[in-house]
């Protein structure tokens, strides 16, 4: 989870900064997800999302503000 419970009207403000790093930073043919697993060095298999899960966004802010993603 890269951010819980964004507004509609910030989207674009909060997916930006991701965004930027994986179009400057991607291996050839790596998806988004696959970009984000390695980024964050997520070893564990991703799961299915259902919308449910606890936000991690605590957990990865200090890697967020590492790459200057996040203040």
């Amino acid at each position: 989870l890269y951010a819980a419970d964004v507004k509609i009207e910030e989207s674009l403000e909060v997916l930006t900064p991701l965004l930027t790093q994986y179009a400057a930073n991607r291996q050839p043919d790596e998806g988004l997800g696959d970009f984000y697993q390695r980024l964050f060095e997520r070893t564990d298999a991703r799961k299915r999302l259902t919308g449910k899960e606890v936000p991690t966004f605590e957990d990865l802010a200090p890697k967020l503000v590492q790459l200057g993603v996040a203040q």
